[in-house]
């Protein structure tokens, strides 16, 4: 899978683990930001994902980081996990999911005996009001830390089947041994990431992939 940036020459190899696109010209750092974090779901805009020669729909492939202190996995992915744990409810726990509509009918002839009434009870159960009622989230990491950005790239593969990441100046929050265990991570469980950088990133490791666009717009790599 390759990933273009419109208007530059180089192209990315996903297949690389590690990639790093390093932007000296702040107003084209800002533009090319700016589509990696709002213009994914746009196939033919700034962000060019290609595989062979089929134009690929970025955002069914790619997942940006850029907000670390304040993103919301829970915003981001719980309504999604509802609907795998509802397809998980129905497939594997078939006969579990009928038990848990029988005593729900059981219990509620049972709270409303006491009442000379005649009721009209049909339980259409849906897990997903179950799970809402039972107020289920995933864990939300209220620190910065690789733990974090870790734990919410496993959450985002698991659930959208995303193994590709975009970071954007994911340096300027860690030190550089700190950086360099997170792409031992990255290599040991077969993840792909791209770090979009500003002029000012302090090292550039062995390990990467280095695209550089220069101040004049020149491509460097």
């Amino acid at each position: 899978m390759k990933l273009q940036l419109k208007n530059f020459n180089f192209n990315v190899d996903l297949d690389d683990k590690i990639n790093t696109i390093i932007i000296e010209n702040t107003i084209e750092y800002r533009k090319i930001v700016n589509s990696f974090i709002n213009e994914l779901n746009v196939k033919d805009g700034n962000i060019l994902l290609s595989k062979d020669i089929e134009l690929l729909m970025p955002d069914k492939y790619l997942f940006t980081f850029y907000d670390y202190f304040s993103f919301d996995i829970n915003k981001y992915a719980l309504n999604k996990f509802y609907k795998k744990l509802k397809e998980i409810s129905m497939l594997e726990y078939l006969p579990e999911t009928s038990n848990l509509k029988n005593k729900i009918e059981e219990y509620v002839y049972k709270i409303t005996k006491e009442y000379d009434l005649y009721l009209d009870i049909s339980c259409d159960l849906d897990i997903i009001e179950i799970l809402k009622s039972l107020n289920v989230k995933i864990k939300q990491y209220d620190k910065l830390s690789l733990d974090k950005i870790i734990n919410y790239m496993n959450i985002i593969s698991e659930i959208f089947n995303i193994k590709h990441f975009v970071f954007i100046s994911l340096k300027n929050y860690f030190t550089e041994k700190e950086i360099l265990d997170f792409y031992k991570y990255i290599i040991y469980n077969e993840f792909n990431v791209v770090l979009v950088e500003p002029n000012n990133v302090k090292t550039i490791q062995t390990k990467e992939k280095t695209y550089i666009i220069d101040k004049d717009l020149c491509e460097i790599y």
